[in-house]
């Protein structure tokens, strides 16, 4: 009878927290889709502005609109760090998504699906890994690092 009780408790405490962390994965996913149209929009913005303005000291400027030089090298932090706290949320997401996949695998284990000779209940996190190819994302992320880190050094080398 305690065994049972037990277990019912902690199914249900396992529930709760599968929720939680799915609520969680899905506040993270939406700001993951409002940043990528946000910077995509600022980065828009900042060059319609910067093809508009020259420096102040620039005697072949002829344009109306002139701005210290300083403003070029400190405004283009604002989209590098929107795409670092991207960075921050993918890594935060993938890492929700194997505490998902224990919390999923500890729930089979309370419910005693792994002693049942039929296969057991599919679960989101069992499925997300069936479908998607662990070696590609490896180097797509490898890849990724690379591209992030080109990309900030031409920025700072191109400003310099």
């Amino acid at each position: 009878m305690s065994d049972t009780i037990d277990r019912r408790e902690l199914f249900e405490v396992l529930l709760h927290e599968l929720a939680e962390a799915r609520d969680d994965e899905r506040n993270m996913l939406a700001q993951y889709a409002l940043l990528v149209p946000g910077i995509l929009a600022l980065v828009s913005g900042l060059a319609v502005v910067f093809y508009q303005t020259c420096a102040i000291g620039d005697k072949q400027c002829d344009l109306p609109l002139k701005v210290h030089s300083w403003i070029y090298v400190f405004v283009p932090i604002l989209p590098i760090a929107l795409v670092a706290y991207m960075a921050f949320i993918s890594r935060a997401m993938v890492l929700r998504s194997y505490y998902l996949r224990i919390l999923e695998l500890r729930i089979h284990e309370v419910t005693r699906q792994k002693e049942q000779p039929s296969p057991p209940i599919p679960s989101w996190g069992h499925l997300t890994m069936e479908v998607s190819v662990s070696a590609r994302a490896e180097l797509l992320s490898q890849l990724n690092f690379f591209l992030i880190f080109g990309t900030s050094a031409l920025m700072l080398f191109g400003c310099v």
